[in-house]
């Protein structure tokens, strides 16, 4: 990883084939968040790192007619100090890349640009956001 490269992954299953965004996974019952980010992390990508929670986002997505999608909570949680190989998944094929480059791409997920901008401020630790998709 250079300076200026995040983490990415390019889902290889539906919903959202081919979109470019973060890991994420769920939490398994008696799991802690820190517990949950870790093992996410080695799951989908093969790496270890230190993480730091930044925040809490809870999203609705709705789609264009209205419909009610999918209501979920994230807890948004930063890795640091990457360390082992990095692999792909059956879900998905992960990348490092420029942050500028991949904030051009045209299949990023909705959320992508809201997550990094409130990832740079450190005053926010719960956030609610409703996005409208076309596709799904």
């Amino acid at each position: 990883m250079k300076d200026g490269e995040i983490l990415v992954q390019e889902r290889t299953k539906e919903p959202f084939f081919g979109y470019l965004g973060f890991i994420s996974g769920k939490i398994r019952f008696g799991e802690t968040v820190y517990e949950s980010a870790h093992r996410e992390l080695k799951e989908e990508t093969g790496l270890k790192g230190k993480l730091q929670f930044h925040y809490i986002l809870h999203e609705h997505i709705l789609s264009r007619e209205q419909k009610l999608l999918e209501d979920k909570f994230f807890y948004v949680v930063k890795a640091t100090n990457l360390r082992d190989k990095l692999k792909d998944t059956t879900d998905g094929k992960n990348k490092f890349i420029e942050r500028k480059k991949f904030l051009k791409m045209k299949k990023i997920f909705y959320d992508v640009k809201d997550i990094l901008k409130y990832m740079s401020n450190a005053n926010r630790c719960f956030i609610e956001k409703t996005y409208l998709v076309d596709e799904f």
